[in-house]
Parts: C-alpha cells; structure tokens; sequence
C-alpha cells in the first residue's frame, strides 16, 4: 500500500505557491486539496472544485485542521476534503499560510511534506 502523504506549499504572498500547486496538478497529476468557505462564488467557480461552497451552518459540520475568518466569511480545510482528494490520489497538494503549514506539521506528521517557498 502506497503511504499518503500531502504536499503542504507555504510561504509569503507571491513567492508561486499556487503556482508550483499548478504545476504538481498538471505535470504529476498531483490533486490540490478543496478547501471550504461561507463566502459566495465568484463568477466561473464551481463547488466542488474550486472550493467547497458552505452555508455557516454546513460550514460548522466538518472536522477542520485548520480555519480562518477573514472579511466576514469563514475559510477552512476539512479532514473530509482530505479523504476526497486522497481517493483520488495518494499524494495531494495544499495551498496554505504559514500558521496553517503548522498546524498541518503538528496533526499529520509525516504525511505532511512542507514546502515552504521564498522569492530571493
């Protein structure tokens, strides 16, 4: 049995971690975790792929390793998405900041890969 493990890309704004996201989805097939959020799609998203669109009260619902509150609405990475993303592939990818990175660290150990990315 192959061991899940997920790339978990931090670093600070611009330094291409959706990028190198991007490029582990296309060149490796590599699945990006989807995350939750409360806050309404922009035009061209879809649920279910670009986030996990969530009323609050089926936000509450989920088992998160991390969540955030910013502008209002609530941004989070479940243990559900996890699962989903992992059925697909054993190794994933998440976009996260660096105190998510953390926490990512702490609550899956050595499934977490961190990659932490700097612009020099």
């Amino acid at each position: 049995m192959t061991t899940k493990r997920i790339f978990v890309i931090t670093g600070p704004t611009g330094s291409g971690k959706t990028t190198v996201s991007h490029y582990l989805r296309s060149q490796y097939q590599i699945p990006q975790v989807i995350t939750h959020t409360t806050r309404a799609p922009r035009e061209g998203e879809v649920s279910g792929r670009d986030y996990y669109f969530e009323t609050p009260t089926s936000f509450a619902t989920k088992h998160y390793l991390e969540h955030v509150t910013y502008s209002g609405n609530q941004y989070g990475s479940s243990r559900e998405g996890l699962a989903a993303a992992w059925e697909r592939s054993p190794l994933i990818s998440i976009v996260l900041d660096t105190a998510g990175a953390i926490t990512y660290a702490r609550e899956l150990g050595e499934q977490a890969v961190v990659i932490y990315l700097e612009v020099a």
